[in-house]
């Protein structure tokens, strides 16, 4: 036997604490059918209903949520935290999304890669994909994979941001440097594209 510990209503739903630990949610509805009342003893067979209930909903949750784009597992994992599903239950759906091919961080860094290399420098990009959850040794395995080069990004960002700056000024200059280290370029890769924008040797 389980026990119900408090209901509180959210809207369409009820937010329920079970054993004191426990913490779903479920529709209004759903409450009624299974008999869910506070300060009340849960019967296992209804927990089991309740579960089952919760198991396919986590699925369906985490399938509407790939309907437009592909998401990282911590992505999907961290939206249906926000839905109280239980951890087990998490599991479970994520379990189901890989074995069908649903979530694969190496493939959405792949694709996340090919979208933004030539718009940000690799490490940005790598910065970023540790954010949405996919881990180093992935990232790195990727990125080694695809041998990428900095060249087009930095340069489509200096065309961008040129005229802000006077690069003939060593104020200017360093300021214009500081920008793109802050982006994850290199001082090295950053003096070589600046050279053509400089009337004279920019090593003051």
């Amino acid at each position: 036997m389980h026990y119900i510990t408090e209901i509180k209503d959210i809207g369409k739903k009820c937010r329920i604490i079970i054993d004191d630990d426990i913490v779903v949610q479920l529709y209004k509805g759903e409450v009624r059918k299974l008999g869910i009342k506070a300060d009340s003893q849960f019967s296992n067979e209804s927990y089991n209903e309740m579960y089952n209930i919760l198991n396919k909903r986590a699925r369906e949750r985490s399938l509407f949520l790939l309907k437009d784009m592909d998401k990282t597992e911590k992505q999907i994992r961290d939206k249906l935290k926000l839905g109280d599903y239980p951890e087990d239950i998490i599991n479970n759906a994520i379990e189901f999304l890989k074995k069908y091919g649903y979530v694969d961080d190496i493939r959405y860094a792949k694709l996340y890669i090919s979208s933004k290399q030539n718009s940000k420098s690799i490490k940005q990009i790598e910065l970023e994909l540790y954010k949405k959850g996919v881990n180093k040794e992935n990232v790195s395995k990727v990125l080694l994979e695809m041998d990428l080069s900095n060249e087009e990004a930095l340069n489509k960002l200096i065309e961008k941001i040129i005229k802000k700056y006077d690069l003939n000024d060593k104020t200017q200059y360093n300021k214009m440097c500081r920008y793109l280290l802050g982006k994850g370029f290199s001082y090295g890769e950053i003096q070589e594209a600046l050279f053509k924008y400089t009337n004279y040797d920019t090593e003051w």
